[in-house]
């Protein structure tokens, strides 16, 4: 565990835990076609263990919860199936499917954008918390035109997908 995991643990364990899981619950189906699209073929298992390690080890899905966002998958044919046997164990093993790569692909580039610009915020945040303890004026005019800045560039990536999807689309 490296120091930025436990001095965010370190005050409160479940309230860290609670956090990192309001930050990937949500994208939790893109995060599964990731680790499937990047490691080959997974099981459920490996997935989960994966994502625990993504998480620094304070979440993971429920066993209910991951496989039904793999069954969603499968059914919107992003995943595919393969059962594999180990004596009398039956394990099964997704694998990303040329449609969900095409997801993936017009995905991953605004999903990079936004993070980045996420990671400015959240440094901007520390900053601002950095002021707060030590007592200076937390609202000065140039960090809420950075806010502002860094929020527009979020949404101007967003439109420009939405742009992109509705371009492709019209195509076909």
């Amino acid at each position: 565990m490296n120091s930025y995991s436990r001095q965010l643990i370190s005050g409160n364990v479940e309230k860290a835990s609670e956090l990192v899981k309001s930050i990937f619950s949500v994208p939790l189906r893109s995060l599964v076609l990731y680790l499937i699209a990047l490691n080959g073929e997974m099981h459920g298992y490996e997935i989960m263990k994966k994502i625990s390690e993504l998480t620094l080890n304070l979440w993971k899905p429920s066993p209910s919860t991951l496989y039904l966002v793999l069954d969603n998958l499968v059914k919107e044919g992003l995943l595919e199936r393969s059962i594999e046997y180990r004596g009398k164990l039956k394990r099964i093993r997704y694998r990303i499917t040329s449609k969900g790569i095409e997801i993936l692909r017009i995905s991953s580039d605004l999903s990079l954008r936004v993070m980045y610009q996420i990671i400015e915020l959240l440094e901007l945040l520390n900053k601002k918390i950095k002021k707060l303890k030590s007592g200076e004026n937390v609202l000065d005019k140039s960090d809420l035109e950075k806010q502002i800045e860094l929020l527009e560039n979020i949404r101007n990536a967003i439109d420009e997908k939405i742009e992109q999807l509705k371009n492709k689309l019209s195509e076909r």
